[in-house]
Protein backbone atom coordinates (compact mmCIF):
# COMPACT_ATOMS: atom_id res chain seq x y z
CA UNK A 1 0.00 0.00 0.00
CA UNK A 2 2.83 2.39 0.92
CA UNK A 3 4.67 1.65 -2.34
CA UNK A 4 1.47 2.23 -4.28
CA UNK A 5 0.92 5.56 -2.54
CA UNK A 6 4.49 6.64 -3.25
CA UNK A 7 4.08 5.69 -6.92
CA UNK A 8 0.87 7.66 -7.17
CA UNK A 9 2.41 10.68 -5.49
CA UNK A 10 5.62 10.65 -7.53
CA UNK A 11 4.84 8.63 -10.63
CA UNK A 12 1.59 10.11 -11.89
CA UNK A 13 2.83 13.72 -12.02
CA UNK A 14 5.94 12.54 -13.85
CA UNK A 15 3.85 10.56 -16.35
CA UNK A 16 1.63 13.61 -16.82
CA UNK A 17 4.66 15.82 -17.48
CA UNK A 18 6.11 13.35 -19.98
CA UNK A 19 2.75 13.02 -21.75
CA UNK A 20 2.39 16.81 -22.01
CA UNK A 21 5.89 17.23 -23.46
CA UNK A 22 5.45 14.40 -25.96
CA UNK A 23 2.07 15.74 -27.07
CA UNK A 24 3.38 19.30 -27.36
CA UNK A 25 6.37 18.15 -29.41
CA UNK A 26 4.20 16.05 -31.72
CA UNK A 27 1.69 18.84 -32.37
CA UNK A 28 4.07 21.79 -32.45
CA UNK A 29 3.40 24.63 -34.91
CA UNK A 30 6.17 24.79 -37.53
CA UNK A 31 5.66 27.88 -39.71
CA UNK A 32 7.83 28.27 -42.79
CA UNK A 33 10.18 31.24 -43.09
CA UNK A 34 7.99 33.10 -45.57
CA UNK A 35 4.40 32.31 -46.45
CA UNK A 36 1.80 33.95 -48.66
CA UNK A 37 -1.41 34.81 -46.82
CA UNK A 38 -5.03 34.54 -47.86
CA UNK A 39 -7.27 37.60 -47.71
CA UNK A 40 -10.72 37.91 -46.18
CA UNK A 41 -13.24 40.36 -47.67
CA UNK A 42 -10.93 40.67 -50.66
CA UNK A 43 -11.09 43.94 -52.55
CA UNK A 44 -9.76 44.27 -56.10
CA UNK A 45 -6.30 45.89 -56.11
CA UNK A 46 -6.35 49.30 -57.75
CA UNK A 47 -3.84 52.09 -58.19
CA UNK A 48 -4.27 54.55 -55.32
CA UNK A 49 -3.84 58.28 -55.87
CA UNK A 50 -4.06 59.44 -52.27
CA UNK A 51 -1.07 60.96 -50.52
CA UNK A 52 -2.49 61.22 -46.97
CA UNK A 53 -3.44 58.09 -45.04
CA UNK A 54 -4.17 56.96 -41.49
CA UNK A 55 -3.25 53.80 -39.61
CA UNK A 56 -4.09 52.36 -36.19
CA UNK A 57 -1.93 49.94 -34.22
CA UNK A 58 -3.44 48.08 -31.25
CA UNK A 59 -2.62 44.99 -29.26
CA UNK A 60 -6.16 43.98 -28.30
CA UNK A 61 -5.05 41.40 -25.73
CA UNK A 62 -7.48 38.79 -27.17
CA UNK A 63 -10.34 40.60 -25.45
CA UNK A 64 -9.27 39.09 -22.15
CA UNK A 65 -7.01 41.73 -20.62
CA UNK A 66 -9.23 44.75 -19.95
CA UNK A 67 -9.24 46.96 -16.88
CA UNK A 68 -10.64 44.17 -14.66
CA UNK A 69 -7.72 41.85 -15.40
CA UNK A 70 -4.39 40.90 -14.00
CA UNK A 71 -2.49 37.90 -15.40
CA UNK A 72 -0.69 35.06 -13.68
CA UNK A 73 2.31 35.18 -16.02
CA UNK A 74 2.96 38.82 -15.07
CA UNK A 75 2.68 38.33 -11.33
CA UNK A 76 -1.10 38.53 -11.08
CA UNK A 77 -3.55 35.75 -10.28
CA UNK A 78 -6.08 35.44 -13.09
CA UNK A 79 -5.89 32.94 -15.95
CA UNK A 80 -8.97 33.87 -17.97
CA UNK A 81 -11.82 36.29 -17.52
CA UNK A 82 -15.53 35.47 -17.55
CA UNK A 83 -17.02 35.15 -21.01
CA UNK A 84 -19.24 38.21 -20.50
CA UNK A 85 -16.18 40.37 -19.86
CA UNK A 86 -14.39 39.02 -22.94
CA UNK A 87 -17.47 39.74 -25.05
CA UNK A 88 -17.77 43.23 -23.54
CA UNK A 89 -14.16 43.96 -24.42
CA UNK A 90 -14.46 42.65 -27.97
CA UNK A 91 -17.61 44.69 -28.59
CA UNK A 92 -15.82 47.81 -27.33
CA UNK A 93 -12.76 47.09 -29.46
CA UNK A 94 -14.88 46.57 -32.55
CA UNK A 95 -16.91 49.72 -31.94
CA UNK A 96 -13.80 51.86 -31.56
CA UNK A 97 -12.20 50.46 -34.70
CA UNK A 98 -15.34 50.78 -36.82
CA UNK A 99 -15.72 54.44 -35.82
CA UNK A 100 -12.03 55.28 -36.34
CA UNK A 101 -12.26 55.68 -40.11
CA UNK A 102 -8.63 54.61 -40.40
CA UNK A 103 -7.38 53.48 -43.80
CA UNK A 104 -5.33 50.69 -42.20
CA UNK A 105 -5.60 48.79 -38.93
CA UNK A 106 -2.85 46.60 -37.48
CA UNK A 107 -3.83 44.41 -34.53
CA UNK A 108 -1.88 42.02 -32.34
CA UNK A 109 -3.11 39.17 -30.10
CA UNK A 110 -6.20 38.36 -32.14
CA UNK A 111 -7.48 34.91 -31.16
CA UNK A 112 -9.07 32.55 -33.64
CA UNK A 113 -9.67 29.51 -31.43
CA UNK A 114 -8.48 29.82 -27.83
CA UNK A 115 -9.85 28.55 -24.55
CA UNK A 116 -8.87 31.84 -22.91
CA UNK A 117 -11.32 33.75 -25.13
CA UNK A 118 -13.99 31.05 -25.36
CA UNK A 119 -12.97 30.03 -28.88
CA UNK A 120 -14.46 33.15 -30.45
CA UNK A 121 -13.08 33.68 -33.95
CA UNK A 122 -12.12 37.29 -33.38
CA UNK A 123 -11.19 38.07 -36.97
CA UNK A 124 -14.69 37.08 -38.09
CA UNK A 125 -16.21 38.96 -35.16
CA UNK A 126 -14.37 42.17 -36.07
CA UNK A 127 -15.17 41.87 -39.78
CA UNK A 128 -18.89 41.90 -38.99
CA UNK A 129 -18.55 45.65 -38.40
CA UNK A 130 -15.48 46.23 -40.58
CA UNK A 131 -17.08 45.03 -43.78
CA UNK A 132 -15.52 47.82 -45.85
CA UNK A 133 -12.04 46.44 -45.09
CA UNK A 134 -10.18 43.51 -46.49
CA UNK A 135 -8.14 41.59 -43.94
CA UNK A 136 -5.17 39.28 -43.62
CA UNK A 137 -4.29 37.08 -40.66
CA UNK A 138 -1.01 35.46 -39.63
CA UNK A 139 -0.79 32.95 -36.80
CA UNK A 140 2.01 33.43 -34.31
CA UNK A 141 0.68 31.28 -31.47
CA UNK A 142 -0.70 27.79 -32.09
CA UNK A 143 -0.44 25.43 -29.12
CA UNK A 144 -3.02 22.74 -28.48
CA UNK A 145 -2.45 22.67 -24.73
CA UNK A 146 -0.61 25.18 -22.54
CA UNK A 147 -0.26 23.28 -19.24
CA UNK A 148 0.14 26.19 -16.83
CA UNK A 149 -1.04 27.01 -14.25
CA UNK A 150 -1.04 23.36 -13.17
CA UNK A 151 -4.48 23.37 -11.51
CA UNK A 152 -6.13 25.65 -14.07
CA UNK A 153 -4.23 25.30 -17.35
CA UNK A 154 -4.52 27.91 -20.06
CA UNK A 155 -5.29 25.15 -22.57
CA UNK A 156 -5.57 25.68 -26.30
CA UNK A 157 -4.26 28.95 -27.73
CA UNK A 158 -4.53 29.91 -31.40
CA UNK A 159 -3.79 33.56 -32.01
CA UNK A 160 -2.05 35.94 -34.36
CA UNK A 161 -1.72 39.27 -36.13
CA UNK A 162 -4.55 40.82 -38.14
CA UNK A 163 -4.22 43.69 -40.61
CA UNK A 164 -7.09 45.50 -42.32
CA UNK A 165 -7.14 47.81 -45.32
CA UNK A 166 -9.86 49.91 -46.92
CA UNK A 167 -7.80 49.81 -50.10
CA UNK A 168 -7.14 46.82 -52.29
CA UNK A 169 -3.78 45.25 -51.45
CA UNK A 170 -1.31 42.83 -52.99
CA UNK A 171 1.50 40.50 -51.87
CA UNK A 172 0.29 39.64 -48.35
CA UNK A 173 3.08 37.74 -46.63
CA UNK A 174 4.03 36.30 -43.24
CA UNK A 175 7.74 36.42 -42.35
CA UNK A 176 8.94 34.31 -39.41
CA UNK A 177 11.16 35.53 -36.64
CA UNK A 178 13.61 32.87 -35.49
CA UNK A 179 13.68 33.90 -31.82
CA UNK A 180 12.65 31.17 -29.37
CA UNK A 181 12.58 30.40 -25.68
CA UNK A 182 14.67 27.54 -24.34
CA UNK A 183 13.28 23.99 -24.10
CA UNK A 184 10.71 23.11 -22.83
CA UNK A 185 9.18 26.60 -22.71
CA UNK A 186 9.52 26.90 -26.47
CA UNK A 187 6.90 24.17 -26.90
CA UNK A 188 4.26 26.41 -25.33
CA UNK A 189 5.21 29.92 -26.46
CA UNK A 190 4.67 32.07 -29.54
CA UNK A 191 6.35 31.53 -32.91
CA UNK A 192 6.65 35.23 -33.62
CA UNK A 193 6.47 36.91 -37.01
CA UNK A 194 5.67 40.09 -38.87
CA UNK A 195 3.41 40.42 -41.88
CA UNK A 196 3.06 42.88 -44.72
CA UNK A 197 0.66 44.07 -47.38
CA UNK A 198 1.27 46.31 -50.40
CA UNK A 199 -0.94 49.15 -51.60
CA UNK A 200 -0.15 49.94 -55.27
CA UNK A 201 0.22 53.67 -55.98
CA UNK A 202 -0.29 55.52 -59.26
CA UNK A 203 3.39 56.48 -59.15
CA UNK A 204 4.26 52.83 -59.71
CA UNK A 205 5.60 52.48 -56.18
CA UNK A 206 3.95 50.67 -53.27
CA UNK A 207 2.91 51.79 -49.83
CA UNK A 208 3.81 48.81 -47.63
CA UNK A 209 2.13 48.33 -44.24
CA UNK A 210 3.93 45.99 -41.85
CA UNK A 211 2.45 44.61 -38.62
CA UNK A 212 4.84 43.30 -35.95
CA UNK A 213 4.66 41.96 -32.40
CA UNK A 214 8.08 41.61 -30.82
CA UNK A 215 9.09 39.54 -27.83
CA UNK A 216 8.13 40.16 -24.24
CA UNK A 217 9.61 38.17 -21.33
CA UNK A 218 13.06 38.85 -22.77
CA UNK A 219 15.26 39.87 -19.84
CA UNK A 220 18.51 39.80 -21.82
CA UNK A 221 17.10 41.43 -24.95
CA UNK A 222 18.46 38.61 -27.10
CA UNK A 223 15.10 37.70 -28.64
CA UNK A 224 14.30 41.27 -29.66
CA UNK A 225 17.78 41.65 -31.11
CA UNK A 226 17.36 38.49 -33.17
CA UNK A 227 13.96 39.65 -34.41
CA UNK A 228 15.22 43.09 -35.37
CA UNK A 229 18.13 41.51 -37.23
CA UNK A 230 15.47 40.01 -39.50
CA UNK A 231 13.04 42.93 -39.68
CA UNK A 232 15.38 45.85 -40.26
CA UNK A 233 17.30 44.60 -43.33
CA UNK A 234 13.96 43.51 -44.78
CA UNK A 235 12.35 46.95 -44.49
CA UNK A 236 15.52 48.79 -45.55
CA UNK A 237 15.51 46.72 -48.73
CA UNK A 238 11.85 47.56 -49.41
CA UNK A 239 12.64 51.26 -49.12
CA UNK A 240 15.77 51.04 -51.27
CA UNK A 241 13.57 49.55 -53.99
CA UNK A 242 11.58 52.79 -54.06
CA UNK A 243 8.67 51.94 -51.76
CA UNK A 244 7.06 53.69 -48.80
CA UNK A 245 7.20 51.67 -45.58
CA UNK A 246 5.18 51.91 -42.35
CA UNK A 247 5.86 49.45 -39.53
CA UNK A 248 3.13 49.34 -36.89
CA UNK A 249 3.17 47.22 -33.80
CA UNK A 250 3.76 46.27 -30.21
CA UNK A 251 7.55 46.52 -29.96
CA UNK A 252 7.78 45.63 -26.27
CA UNK A 253 10.35 48.40 -25.83
CA UNK A 254 10.30 52.18 -25.95
CA UNK A 255 11.60 54.76 -28.39
CA UNK A 256 14.97 56.37 -27.55
CA UNK A 257 13.42 59.67 -26.39
CA UNK A 258 10.76 58.17 -24.10
CA UNK A 259 11.18 59.22 -20.46
CA UNK A 260 10.50 56.22 -18.23
CA UNK A 261 8.78 56.48 -14.87
CA UNK A 262 11.35 54.90 -12.58
CA UNK A 263 10.19 51.27 -12.52
CA UNK A 264 11.59 50.19 -15.89
CA UNK A 265 14.13 47.86 -14.29
CA UNK A 266 11.48 46.21 -12.13
CA UNK A 267 9.34 45.50 -15.19
CA UNK A 268 12.14 44.76 -17.65
CA UNK A 269 11.59 47.85 -19.79
CA UNK A 270 14.15 48.61 -22.47
CA UNK A 271 14.65 51.28 -25.13
CA UNK A 272 15.93 51.45 -28.65
CA UNK A 273 19.33 53.11 -28.85
CA UNK A 274 19.57 56.58 -30.38
CA UNK A 275 21.76 55.31 -33.24
CA UNK A 276 19.64 52.26 -34.02
CA UNK A 277 18.02 53.48 -37.26
CA UNK A 278 19.48 54.10 -40.69
CA UNK A 279 19.62 57.73 -41.77
CA UNK A 280 16.21 59.31 -42.37
CA UNK A 281 14.11 56.60 -40.72
CA UNK A 282 11.86 57.92 -37.94
CA UNK A 283 9.94 56.72 -34.92
CA UNK A 284 6.41 58.11 -34.65
CA UNK A 285 4.90 57.86 -31.17
CA UNK A 286 2.79 59.77 -28.67
CA UNK A 287 4.83 60.02 -25.45
CA UNK A 288 2.09 61.96 -23.66
CA UNK A 289 -0.29 59.01 -23.22
CA UNK A 290 0.64 55.45 -22.18
CA UNK A 291 -0.03 52.60 -24.58
CA UNK A 292 0.57 49.70 -22.18
CA UNK A 293 0.03 48.84 -18.55
CA UNK A 294 1.52 45.94 -16.62
CA UNK A 295 -0.70 43.05 -15.57
CA UNK A 296 0.67 42.37 -12.11
CA UNK A 297 -2.56 43.94 -10.81
CA UNK A 298 -5.96 45.02 -12.06
CA UNK A 299 -5.90 48.49 -13.55
CA UNK A 300 -5.51 51.37 -11.15
CA UNK A 301 -4.90 54.82 -12.59
CA UNK A 302 -2.58 55.80 -9.74
CA UNK A 303 -0.59 52.63 -9.06
CA UNK A 304 -0.48 50.66 -12.33
CA UNK A 305 2.86 50.86 -14.13
CA UNK A 306 2.33 52.33 -17.60
CA UNK A 307 4.64 52.89 -20.56
CA UNK A 308 4.75 53.55 -24.31
CA UNK A 309 5.73 50.47 -26.32
CA UNK A 310 3.25 50.71 -29.24
CA UNK A 311 4.18 53.06 -32.07
CA UNK A 312 5.25 53.34 -35.70
CA UNK A 313 8.48 53.28 -37.67
CA UNK A 314 8.39 55.12 -41.00
CA UNK A 315 10.73 55.31 -43.97
CA UNK A 316 12.46 58.60 -44.93
CA UNK A 317 9.95 59.34 -47.71
CA UNK A 318 6.99 59.44 -45.27
CA UNK A 319 5.93 62.36 -43.07
CA UNK A 320 4.10 61.78 -39.80
CA UNK A 321 1.45 64.51 -39.66
CA UNK A 322 -0.10 63.52 -36.35
CA UNK A 323 0.19 60.58 -33.97
CA UNK A 324 -2.12 60.19 -31.00
CA UNK A 325 -2.84 57.46 -28.49
CA UNK A 326 -6.59 57.01 -28.04
CA UNK A 327 -7.09 56.99 -24.27
CA UNK A 328 -9.53 54.22 -23.37
CA UNK A 329 -8.24 54.11 -19.78
CA UNK A 330 -7.38 50.48 -20.54
CA UNK A 331 -11.05 49.54 -20.60
CA UNK A 332 -10.75 46.81 -23.24
CA UNK A 333 -7.09 45.73 -23.27
CA UNK A 334 -3.79 46.14 -21.48
CA UNK A 335 -2.78 48.22 -24.51
CA UNK A 336 -4.31 51.35 -26.02
CA UNK A 337 -4.75 52.08 -29.73
CA UNK A 338 -2.38 54.50 -31.45
CA UNK A 339 -3.44 56.36 -34.60
CA UNK A 340 -1.09 58.07 -37.04
CA UNK A 341 -1.91 60.28 -40.00
CA UNK A 342 0.87 60.44 -42.56
CA UNK A 343 1.70 61.74 -46.00
CA UNK A 344 3.95 60.52 -48.78
CA UNK A 345 6.72 62.64 -50.28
Amino acid sequence: MLKTSIFLILGLPLLYLIAVLVYASATRFHPIDRANLEKSNQRPPSMTEGSVFSVISWNIGYGGLGKESDFFYDGGEQVRMDKKIVEKNLIGIRKLLSSSNADFICLQEVDSCSKRSYRINQLSFLLEKLSSYEAIYAKNYDVNFVPVPFLNPLGQVTSGLASFSKLGTTLPERVSYTSESNFPNNLFMLRRCFMKMHVPLTSGKDLIIINTHNSAYDSTGSKKKEELNILMPYIYDLYENGNYVVVAGDWNQSTPNYVTKGKEKEFGESKFSTDFLNKGWKWSSDPSTPTNRKLNQVYDEKTSYKSVIDFFLISPNINSLEVKTIDTFFEFSDHQPVKMEFSLD
